[in-house]
């Protein structure tokens, strides 16, 4: 259980900086703000579904 908390916990705050990251990056416009908005979500859509589908295989 010890390891499954610090891998969610990690992906947690990685996903939060990433978010946070890229809305400056989008103020700045280097990038578009809908695309960084989502990209978090599209980077961190197949680690999640891969970590549900191995947990729901057990």
């Amino acid at each position: 259980m010890g390891i499954n908390l610090a891998i969610g916990i990690s992906l947690a705050f990685v996903f939060v900086f990433s978010f946070e990251a890229l809305k400056v990056v989008s103020e700045n416009k280097s990038m578009s703000p809908a695309l960084a908005m989502w990209f978090p979500n599209i980077i961190f859509f197949p680690i999640t579904l891969f970590l549900y589908l191995k947990r729901a295989n057990q």
